[in-house]
């Protein structure tokens, strides 16, 4: 009886996720559809290498939805979208079920809205243009070319951290450290000790002048104080950075950040992958 009894159990749970696999019972009897399996676009990588349901493709937004209209199975809609910085269009399947229309999300494609910004390097260029180190034509070639780079999606990978991280962005920070190496602080104790006088020093001509009543004065003497000789050292290095032609570092970064750039995104309903 006991074995007549698992068997018979066995089957309602086969019968139950094998054979209705695009029907789920919910209260009151009704039923909701679920998500029929779509077909992941071709060419197209994982965003996360551990993640199945989201996608990323070098092909444009218009390819990827000409493609998906040609996909449609019968009750299926492209709606399109609009969230914060990007469109795109929802692959939703409708079905009336006792009279009521029901529909579920199978899958998802975006793009970024286009803006008025532009990559980060880009704007490393603009200013050795803006120094004159090269050409305002040159320049503008450039930002013709990359002027959307910007708005790509990027494979998250980890970085020497084991923190999940942008590939763009990893791209962009090692020509950002190489473009503007940090310097280290040469404060020796003595400089410290030195300092240390020059700040009593200050501060005792500070409350002279307040007490003659020279403003002026006392602003610029405050100014003064308020920059350490470890603060004019970095300075001094910022614009020694500034002054460096740049240039070519920057055009490499752009080229390799726009070779890792991917322009739509994919998600997909687990269950519209199947297993």
């Amino acid at each position: 009886m006991l074995k007549t009894s698992l068997v018979m159990s066995l089957f309602f749970w086969f019968f139950f996720f094998c054979i209705q696999p695009v029907m789920l019972f919910a209260g009151k009897g009704d039923k909701v559809i679920l998500a029929h399996p779509v077909t992941v676009y071709p060419g197209s990588i994982r965003e996360v290498a551990t993640e199945r349901t989201i996608w990323l493709t070098k092909d444009k937004f218009a390819d990827v939805k000409k493609y998906y209209e040609t996909k449609k199975d019968p009750g299926d809609r492209l709606e399109p979208f609009r969230k914060e910085n990007e469109t795109g269009i929802n692959l939703v399947f409708h079905k009336t079920i006792n009279g009521q229309n029901q529909s579920v999300l199978e899958a998802q494609v975006s793009s970024r809205t286009p803006d008025s910004n532009f990559h980060k390097a880009l704007r490393e260029l603009q200013a050795q243009a803006a120094m004159g180190k090269h050409s305002q034509a040159e320049y503008q070639q450039l930002e013709e070319k990359y002027k959307d780079l910007h708005l790509a999606y990027f494979r998250q990978i980890e970085d020497a951290d084991g923190r999940m991280i942008s590939e763009g962005e990893v791209i962009y920070r090692k020509a950002w450290k190489e473009a503007h190496p940090k310097t280290k602080s040469t404060d020796s104790a003595a400089e410290h000790t030195e300092g240390k006088a020059r700040a009593q020093e200050q501060k005792r001509q500070m409350q002279e002048l307040k007490t003659k009543g020279d403003i002026a004065e006392t602003m610029q003497l405050a100014q003064q104080s308020n920059k350490s000789p470890s603060q004019t050292s970095a300075d001094a290095a910022a614009m020694s950075a500034m002054n460096r032609d740049t240039w070519d570092l920057w055009v490499k970064c752009l080229e390799d950040v726009n070779r890792a750039a991917f322009w739509t995104r994919l998600y997909f309903n687990s269950n519209a992958l199947g297993q």
